[in-house]
């Protein structure tokens, strides 16, 4: 099932440092955030006592792991999204550059235009 259906349909909080909140209010935190929260969650799943290979997942220890993988999961997006903010400013910065050399380029040809080329042109206008 995916993570964020079953986490709606348990009615899922996390505890932070602001309250309880939900996992649409848990998008709008800032990498840092979902970090510090992440790893409070990881904490506590490993003070969960180990029983060894005979341990079955308790509840709880399974709601905790779907808050780790909702919590990855929005850590990721944001990566993902600062890394496509990237790429789109270097190719706007890539595309401006073509257009200033292709301004450039015309600008020498049609300085090497003989005045009756120029005259024609400007008869043409």
């Amino acid at each position: 099932m995916n993570i964020y259906k079953e986490a709606i349909l348990q009615n899922l909080h996390f505890s932070t440092a602001s309250g309880a909140v939900s996992v649409s209010d848990m998008a709008k935190f800032s990498k840092e955030a979902l970090n510090s929260t992440y790893l409070r969650y990881k904490a506590k799943l490993n003070e969960t006592e180990d029983n060894g290979l005979l341990q079955t997942s308790s509840p709880l220890t399974a709601v905790t792991e779907l808050r780790l993988a909702i919590i990855k999961d929005l850590v990721e997006y944001k990566l993902e999204e600062e890394k496509n903010a990237r790429q789109a400013s270097s190719n706007r910065e890539r595309r401006q550059y073509l257009l200033g050399i292709k301004a450039n380029n015309k600008f020498e040809r049609e300085k090497g235009m003989s005045d009756a080329e120029i005259d024609k042109e400007l008869a043409d206008l």
